[in-house]
């Protein structure tokens, strides 16, 4: 059964590859919003350790990466077309 994760990014590196890091995300087999700069909202089957593998290839030792299943439970500001998104694809 797909879960929600929340994976966010922080590409400090000389060589950023935040198109390489956009590719990976947008990949995965699920759902997703590009929800702000760094910030997304996936829905897959894949699991926190399966993803780091794959963003691990992309990322330097002075980048970081957080992944994190979400649960309903929130608040925050976002456009209407993200709390759309949010409300319709990740958890039902």
């Amino acid at each position: 059964m797909p879960k929600t994760y929340m994976i966010s990014y922080n590409l400090k590196s000389r060589n950023r590859k935040y198109f390489d890091m956009l590719r990976s995300i947008q990949n995965l087999n699920g759902t997703n919003i590009h929800l702000q700069d760094s910030l997304w909202l996936v829905k897959t089957n894949e699991t926190p350790d399966t993803m780091y593998q794959k963003f691990h290839k992309i990322l330097n030792d002075c980048d970081s990466l957080f992944i994190c299943e979400l649960v309903p439970n929130y608040q925050g500001l976002a456009s209407p077309a993200d709390w759309e998104f949010i409300e319709k694809y990740t958890f039902r």
